[in-house]
């Protein structure tokens, strides 16, 4: 049998296709090159740390570490979120970075630095004390891991010989160590890098005894006593010297106070601070003597138990306020239930109805008596009266190309929770294109370039319920363009898989207030429940507060982790036994706090003639940015689904 033989052109041929086979190996298997905003290369990602991070740092903690995505890192005290990238170039000190930056964050988390809501909100208010604070507690923080665990400390030890991570920000913004205030200095020294030229410059001011007296606090209780007392002091100084707040090293993060501080919504006096006007304007009505429109109770003067107790013992009894003004709460709760019950002056009688014999009650805020009046508010529930089903398809066959419309503008809310494959750039290589790609080479044809894949998430759970009013007063063309609205909004909801529900309200007096049935969040489009939602009828009056008890009531029984509820009404709370002005804007807008608390986002849509007079009785009940006035009914239709795509 001859040897086998070949050609130079054969030899040539091989070279040129180990040469191609070098240049697309990088292209096709190795992991694609981060890029930040500007283009500027990034370091170690985080996904590829990503698998060894969560475990140590559970060990480490004690703590279930959820990892999120963020830059600066920061925490909610409930997940943990870290950068996507550490900074350039890709070295071995990146893990350490990691862990570094993650043990800070759940430092303030595990040790309940805060925890503390007043000191949230001395934080949220001023960067100087927040970064003065950010940098005390961070210090305390790692030693006290480093104390802990020996192997920790070697590696901060380490670190802080690295100059890489400690670039200087304010907030985001890069701050370079070159002129930076010597009264900044002793909050860094021993903390992170520092330029060789400024270790020797440390000041013995205020900064230096804030750091010591830091450094000897030997538990977490001690320390959140001081640790704010500490920062004022700092800020105070800081002040006094006319600087701004002390720059942080990058993985240090930030904390960001308004994450967690999430009552700050539900607090009255901040919601409805914006009603004082400017300061300066208050200044001038104050010498003026002379109020701002709108302008709350100022709260009363806090004061100790023992002047309390004292104002109480002297008083005279016949001073002493009636059961009626006082909050119905602990031993009175008896007395003022019967009080409750003799200001009622509505029908003793409840309605019943076949498939809601008991329905609800709920307690009702009585601005003008200062008190809860307990289980005054009965709620039914019954299934609205049904019609002719063509009075639903008419209008969705009239109105066909309007629905089309919504149907595609929601469609692109839906995502999925599932790899994405065959795009031409992404996070990660798609493993099953980059071997087709790879055998189109070995087999001389030209491969697809879209070898990559991109993960995509599914937004947060949500459900939505819709209230429509049905009182006498939306009779005629309000109620129309409800209807025309409804069934819009209807068949848009139904392109997508998420959990929606209707209701009509209306009622007489507080012992019959009625959540009409239309569609619930189990049923489905049937037969019964076209009939139901063409067939809107209106009568009654509008009991607004009882209603958003209920609606939140049905919404805190689903599991979703966003719940909308969105109201449509053409007018003011009223009813009859005194349930108007100041009193039904009270107890709606104590309501809607109620359901803020809750979790749940309420909007109005407010069907009024009158958008300034709308605003008035609109803004103490809802808060600024939380209602729609739509002067014209017509509008409604196209209005409503805008709304609940800017709101998703």
């Amino acid at each position: 049998m001859a040897a086998p033989t070949w050609t130079p052109e054969d030899e040539e041929q091989d070279d040129l296709d180990r040469s191609e086979k070098l240049l697309l190996e990088r292209f096709l298997f190795s992991d694609p090159v981060l890029l930040d905003g500007t283009g500027r290369a990034l370091g170690t990602p985080l996904r590829s740390l990503q698998g060894t991070l969560e475990p140590w740092l559970r060990m480490i903690t004690g703590m279930p570490v959820i990892i999120g995505q963020a830059d600066p890192p920061c925490t909610d005290l409930e997940r943990l979120y870290l950068p996507l990238a550490a900074p350039e170039p890709p070295q071995k000190i990146d893990a350490l970075l990691y862990r570094t930056l993650s043990l800070v964050q759940l430092g303030f988390w595990q040790h309940g630095l805060l925890d503390s809501h007043s000191t949230l909100k001395a934080l949220y208010k001023d960067w100087v004390l927040r970064s003065c604070w950010h940098l005390l507690a961070a210090r305390w923080v790692l030693a006290e891991y480093g104390r802990e665990f020996p192997g920790i400390a070697s590696d901060l030890k380490f670190l802080r010989d690295q100059a890489k991570g400690s670039e200087l920000r304010v907030n985001l913004t890069p701050v370079p160590w070159d002129g930076l205030p010597r009264a900044f200095l002793p909050l860094y020294e021993g903390l992170c890098w520092m330029p060789e030229d400024l270790r020797g410059r440390r000041s013995t001011g205020r900064a230096a005894k804030a750091v010591e007296s830091i450094e000897n606090v030997d538990s977490a209780t001690t320390l959140r006593l001081s640790l704010l007392g500490q920062a004022r002091v700092l800020r105070e100084e800081f002040k006094a010297r006319s600087l701004g707040p002390p720059p942080l090293p990058w993985f240090l993060g930030i904390i960001r106070p308004e994450w967690i501080l999430r009552e700050l919504e539900d607090d009255a006096a901040h919601t409805n601070a914006w009603m004082k006007g400017p300061a300066p304007l208050q200044s001038l009505l104050a010498r003026t003597g002379r109020k701002a429109p709108f302008r709350p109770e100022a709260p009363q003067e806090r004061r100790g138990f023992r002047a309390r107790l004292k104002d109480r013992l002297t008083r005279k009894k016949e001073d002493l306020p009636s059961v009626g003004s006082m909050p119905a709460y602990g031993v009175l709760r008896d007395e003022a239930h019967a009080k409750a019950r003799q200001v009622d002056t509505g029908p003793p009688d409840l309605p019943t109805y076949p498939d809601d014999q008991q329905g609800f009650r709920y307690d009702e805020w009585d601005a003008d008596q200062g008190c809860w009046r307990l289980d005054l508010v009965h709620v039914s529930e019954p299934p609205a009266p049904g019609g002719s089903v063509t009075g639903y398809t008419d209008l969705a066959t009239a109105h066909a190309a309007e629905i089309l419309q919504i149907k595609r503008r929601f469609e692109a809310l839906r995502t999925e929770e599932r790899w994405v494959g065959g795009l031409p750039e992404g996070p990660e290589v798609d493993i099953d294109r980059a071997i087709l790609a790879r055998t189109d080479i070995l087999a001389g044809q030209n491969p697809d370039p879209r070898v990559y894949r991109q993960f995509i998430r599914r937004p947060e759970p949500l459900c939505v319920m819709t209230l429509v009013d049905l009182s006498g007063s939306t009779q005629g063309r309000v109620l129309h363009a409800q209807q025309r609205a409804l069934v819009l909004f209807a068949e848009g909801l139904r392109s997508l898989s998420l959990a929606h529900a209707f209701y009509g309200f209306n009622g007489e007096r507080a012992a019959q207030v009625n959540m009409w049935r239309l569609k619930d969040f189990e049923e489905s489009y049937e037969e019964e429940v076209l009939r139901r939602m063409g067939n809107l009828r209106a009568q009654g009056a509008t009991r607004l507060g009882a209603v958003l008890r209920h609606a939140t009531h049905r919404l805190r029984l689903r599991s979703e982790g966003k719940r909308l509820l969105i109201l449509i009404s053409d007018g003011r709370p009223e009813d009859r036994d005194g349930y108007r002005g100041e009193r039904g804007v009270a107890d709606s807008a104590m309501a809607v706090q109620e359901a803020t608390r809750a979790g749940i986002h309420v909007h109005c849509i407010s069907l009024d003639k009158d958008p300034s007079a709308a605003a008035e009785y609109l803004k103490p009940v809802f808060g600024a940015g939380r209602f729609l006035v739509l002067p014209k009914v017509e509008q409604l239709a196209k209005r409503l689904p805008e709304l609940f795509v800017s709101l998703v």
